[in-house]
């Protein structure tokens, strides 16, 4: 017993206060929401609640305190990185190496980062991205529409104005009610040809993270962790899997009074808490293979094992 004790003592993380201040890059699909929840309850701005009122939320999200055109300069991401393939998103979900003018500059920073394959089939059940929703029909409609040459981005980065006002209507459409939309069944097939699709949409677009609907869902997690020289832009990089232990450890470094919802249905967004939530297990070896080669930068410098594809 005092032996698995030291092994647990050992394994824990040595966190550092450095700057002082302490602030979250939100990754998608890494309990991001539910973090940005506990902050604003004590009345601290993380994420979102720096850009947006979500009075719901709590006291911490009743008044943005950003201005993103004075915080970056720009509110545009680096037009090289657009070049690259990756467009603006939202604000909130954006590394910091792809703006200008960095805006947790002069502050520590932690994130969260999750296992690439829970975190795709987190992607599925996404109630903004995933199978059945919105989103996801209406990105399938832009992504066709962008093969058919109808969206431009011009010389200078900027998005076109037929792209833009595409947005608009989407995210408008996206905040109607679907109530008693049929839904699609969520099966292990269903699951990997979703899956199967949307690495294909990804993997194959001239500019697979532009604008579009403005999102960064399955933005490989690397990106936020380092920059385009591998250079750390994190001061903290916690894991999913470990979150409930090592998250209260660096709040207590920082002097946060920020607690995790003990609660599984405040600590996720959508459907995953599910008696029959796909896992792992119902991977294809083809969706297993596209995952690991999409993803394979964020199994190699994020530390998680990459499973084999052959059958």
């Amino acid at each position: 017993l005092a032996q698995n004790q030291k092994k647990n003592e050992s394994n824990l993380p040595n966190f550092k206060k450095k700057l002082g201040n302490l602030e979250f890059v939100h990754i998608t699909k890494t309990a991001g929401s539910a973090i940005e929840r506990a902050a604003a309850k004590v009345g601290v701005h993380w994420g979102v609640c720096h850009l947006e009122t979500r009075v719901q939320m709590g006291p911490g999200c009743e008044r943005p305190d950003w201005e993103f055109r004075k915080k970056t300069g720009r509110l545009r991401t680096k037009r090289e990185l657009i070049r690259q393939g990756i467009g603006e998103i939202e604000l909130w979900h954006t590394p910091p190496s792809f703006f200008y003018q960095n805006p947790y500059q002069g502050s520590d920073t932690f994130t969260v980062v999750r296992n690439p394959y829970e975190r795709m089939i987190s992607e599925f059940y996404c109630p903004y991205f995933g199978l059945n929703s919105d989103f996801s029909s209406l990105t399938n409609s832009a992504l066709q529409d962008e093969r058919n040459g109808f969206f431009r981005i011009n010389e200078k980065g900027n998005v076109s104005q037929q792209l833009l006002n595409q947005s608009t209507v989407a995210l408008a459409m996206l905040n109607t009610t679907t109530k008693g939309k049929r839904k699609v069944p969520e099966t292990p097939k269903v699951l990997n040809d979703w899956i199967l699709k949307k690495i294909e949409q990804r993997s194959k677009q001239r500019m697979p993270f532009r604008v579009v609907f403005m999102t960064a869902h399955m933005l490989p997690q690397h990106h936020y962790v380092f920059d385009e020289n591998g250079n750390h832009t994190i001061d903290h990089v916690l894991k999913y899997e470990m979150l409930h232990q090592h998250f209260p450890i660096l709040m207590g470094v920082y002097d946060q009074p920020i607690l995790l919802p003990t609660n599984q249905k405040e600590f996720i967004n959508g459907g995953e808490d599910r008696r029959n939530r796909l896992n792992m297990e119902d991977l294809s070896p083809e969706a297993i293979g596209a995952i690991n080669t999409f993803f394979r930068e964020d199994f190699l410098k994020l530390g998680y094992d990459m499973i084999s594809s052959q059958t």
